[in-house]
């Protein structure tokens, strides 16, 4: 029974902006590590000149190879990103933090257990920061009164174009934004790609081939797509138009709600109509879409550890689009009864 229920997690690692000059040695790696080489000359050439050189050399790159050990080396094995010096580093400030902590406590706290109260407002919760009120019928109400909706766009290649189809492109988009008669936002969000379906596909091509030599070609690209998985290195660009408005009580609300449907109906076709020769997909977010995108925003890293999580095992959240889709993916699986 201990193990019923239980699934397992790679948690994602962050995507690594740094700048490689060698594989995994980045510049912020030589530039921590130049320091203690010259250093260890220094030791070697002016301050042990008695000592023999043996005894020297060893002494003399001490600093380097503590340097080396606290960059290179990787104690999480699931988080490769993560250095022994980043570790040790985080562990201490969560002592100090946790050390603060209950410092503080034991000064509010007199003999009795009675809270002194101070003269200053109490610190705001998570949930507070968090301007979001509700999400339902694939829109968003903030705290200030708005609703918003969200569109995925897709986008195109404008280095694989000539310089006539990047211009015809260039002016569509400008006829688009001198049209809008009402301000919009668009935001380009990093999305690691999730290549567990891809891994699926590679593995059962893999079963089905009898050449050794293609076996073992298969067997090498599919570790290395593991290894990306893993490391999140693949991203890819997801743009998003954001309409949103405003409302001040029950009765504007829904006014503000079919205006603003109306506007997404509208929106969606200068989308999609938008360029002469290609044809842009718009997708409008459904709710749990919404709140994943609303979890990345605030929690990049876990964000992306349930999405790597089963569809079919997230609750159905019911809108009218919502339960259409539901009901259509049953009678597909001819999972309903009359």
């Amino acid at each position: 029974m201990s193990g019923i229920g239980k699934k397992k997690f790679k948690i994602p690692n962050h995507i690594d902006k740094s700048f490689h000059i060698w594989r995994f040695i980045t510049l912020r790696d030589v530039l921590i590590l130049l320091p203690l080489a010259l250093l260890g000359f220094i030791l070697y050439q002016y301050i042990l000149p008695d000592l023999g050189m043996q005894i020297k050399l060893t002494l003399s790159l001490i600093p380097l190879m503590f340097g080396s050990t606290a960059i290179f080396v990787r104690p999480i094995k699931e988080r490769s990103n993560i250095m022994l010096y980043d570790q040790l580093k985080w562990r201490y400030q969560f002592n100090q933090r946790q050390r603060e902590f209950l410092l503080k406590k034991k000064h509010i706290l007199d003999g009795e257990g009675m809270v002194q109260r101070k003269n200053k407002p109490p610190e705001k919760a998570a949930q507070d920061l968090i301007p979001v009120r509700n999400i339902y019928d694939e829109m968003i109400e903030t705290s200030d009164q708005r609703l918003i909706k969200i569109l995925s766009v897709s986008s195109v290649n404008l280095s694989l174009m000539s310089y006539q189809e990047e211009r015809e492109v260039l002016e569509g988009y400008e006829v688009f934004l001198k049209s809008l008669k009402q301000p919009i936002q668009i935001t380009r969000v990093a999305e690691p790609i999730n290549l567990k379906g891809y891994i699926v596909y590679l593995k059962k091509l893999l079963n089905k081939t009898e050449n050794p030599y293609r076996r073992r070609m298969l067997e090498s690209y599919i570790d290395y797509t593991q290894r990306l998985q893993e490391d999140r290195q693949m991203i890819r660009r997801q743009c998003y138009v954001i309409i949103d408005e405003a409302f001040s009580d029950e009765r504007s609300k829904q006014k503000a709600i079919k205006k603003l449907k109306e506007r997404v109906t509208d929106l969606k076709l200068r989308l999609e109509e938008m360029l002469f020769n290609h044809k842009l997909e718009v997708h409008e977010l459904t709710n749990e879409e919404l709140k994943r995108y609303l979890y990345q925003m605030f929690d990049y890293e876990n964000a992306y550890l349930h999405m790597m999580d089963d569809m079919s095992s997230l609750p159905y959240i019911i809108g009218k689009r919502n339960l259409l889709e539901a009901a259509e993916r049953l009678k597909q699986k001819e999972e309903y009864l009359l």
